[in-house]
């Protein structure tokens, strides 16, 4: 009976470190894909269920795959992803603060592979750092640690790439939203 309630006390103890130590991830991510439809209790309770989730199938998580923060992530991602597309006829691409590509529900399919073959354009440092922001929605901060470069180095980088992005999505006839 001991033994059950410690191995009980230290389950509840790795469930906490393990809340603590990435709720902030899974907030930040579905925050920043539920924005600007999502309330602050859509996001709290999608991060929430992502951890949850993430720590359920902790014997799912391939460590040669990615750290343990991408594979937390890469839930999130998805979670809000299906989360944004039940709520709303349109669907986004977010690349950047209020720059969004938008496309009716039929288009999804071509733009997926429009985007593709745009990313594929980029130079394989412009893909990872494409990879690192737009889909794992990783801050200009966390980049510039993973890179072991400068924020204002990686800063400088996403608004070259941006432009970049912006111009090959007008060239294949995409309405861009928001601030360009």
């Amino acid at each position: 009976m001991e033994k059950a309630r410690e191995q009980s006390k230290c389950s509840e103890e790795w469930e906490e470190t393990f809340y603590h130590a990435y709720i902030p991830v899974a907030r930040s991510i579905a925050g920043r894909i539920l924005y600007p439809s999502g309330t602050n209790e859509d996001i709290e309770e999608l991060a929430l269920d992502a951890v949850y989730e993430a720590m359920k199938n902790i014997g799912k998580y391939d460590e040669t795959r990615g750290s343990m923060e991408t594979y937390v992530r890469t839930i999130t991602k998805s979670r809000a992803l299906t989360y944004r597309k039940k709520q709303e006829r349109y669907q986004t691409v977010p690349l950047e603060g209020s720059l969004e590509l938008w496309t009716e529900d039929e288009d999804v399919a071509a733009l997926k592979d429009m985007v593709r073959c745009v990313i594929r354009q980029l130079r394989p440092k412009e893909q990872t750092l494409f990879t690192c922001r737009f889909l794992y929605h990783m801050t200009p901060e966390e980049i510039a640690r993973r890179e072991g470069c400068s924020r204002r180095a990686v800063d400088s980088r996403l608004t070259r790439l941006r432009k970049k992005l912006v111009k090959a999505f007008r060239d294949h006839g995409v309405e861009l939203g928001g601030d360009v």
